[in-house]
């Protein structure tokens, strides 16, 4: 390797056959100007004497190609990678672990989540979302519909169906009933026919009841000590009859009925 004279300009440029890039390169380095001009000035020497500048730079440029300015650097791969020298073995083994995709997880990813809402599945790969209190339906058992219904008035009683088939009504008859009829030692009055709000599929179990106060009404009068069913209840009805140890007795005839809607 030829050994350069770098103690002055002109004893560079006497002993040095080179060309004015490439001496003044070697002053700059001299002059310990080296860190302010080497870019431009090797790039200009490798040019002009060598050619490959443009050829290095845009292989450069091709290798970078569109890659962002935090990823365009080997460093910065290696920190987005977390310093693993084996990361697709560890993206292997990472994904390996995961919930294999099939139609149940299709089924639930094409749904829309609600508020008060659950997903009903339709189907062995078939799913919707469904209002939890709703209109409740079955096919063959099978429920179809929501969880629970419910409905009705202090007019017309209350109802609450569920998708079990589980059904109970309940109500209290609009106006106080007072017992005149002697029957034995107790006072009677005739039974009260309380339609239920809904049907039941068959004759439900009906439990009467006496209710002394009723939206705020009192049924005044002696006590009422008993109750019953006169005669047998249907699944759309009962009659309700009180039974008192006095004469004019009052309260309102209720109910509880307990049965199937399916």
């Amino acid at each position: 390797m030829t050994a350069y004279d770098l103690k002055t300009p002109a004893g560079v440029r006497a002993a040095n056959p080179v060309s004015p890039q490439g001496t003044d390169i070697l002053l700059a380095w001299q002059d310990g100007r080296f860190g302010a001009c080497l870019r431009s000035e090797v790039d200009a020497y490798l040019r002009d004497n060598l050619g490959i500048t443009d050829a290095v730079q845009t292989a450069l440029d091709n290798l970078v190609g569109l890659a962002p300015d935090v990823l365009d650097t080997l460093g910065e791969i290696s920190d987005a990678l977390g310093d693993d020298p084996d990361f697709a073995a560890t993206m292997t083994t990472q994904l390996a672990g995961k919930q294999p995709a099939d139609a149940q997880l299709t089924a639930l990813a094409g749904l829309t989540g609600a508020a008060g809402s659950f997903v009903r599945w339709t189907g062995a790969a078939t799913a919707v979302m469904q209002a939890i209190v709703g209109t409740v339906s079955q096919s063959g058992g099978t429920p179809t519909g929501a969880i629970l219904q419910q409905g009705g008035s202090a007019a017309t009683g209350y109802w609450l169906r569920l998708a079990s088939g589980l059904q109970v009504c309940w109500g209290v008859n609009a106006s106080v009933v007072t017992t005149t009829i002697g029957t034995g030692s107790l006072f009677t009055a005739a039974g009260v026919v309380m339609t239920f709000p809904m049907a039941f599929s068959a004759v439900p179990l009906v439990v009467p009841l006496a209710i002394k106060e009723w939206e705020g009404v009192s049924g005044g009068g002696a006590a009422v000590t008993g109750v019953m069913s006169s005669g047998s209840p249907t699944a759309t009805a009962a009659s309700i009859a009180l039974l008192s140890p006095v004469n004019s007795g009052q309260a309102f005839p209720a109910y509880v009925a307990i049965g199937r809607w399916f």
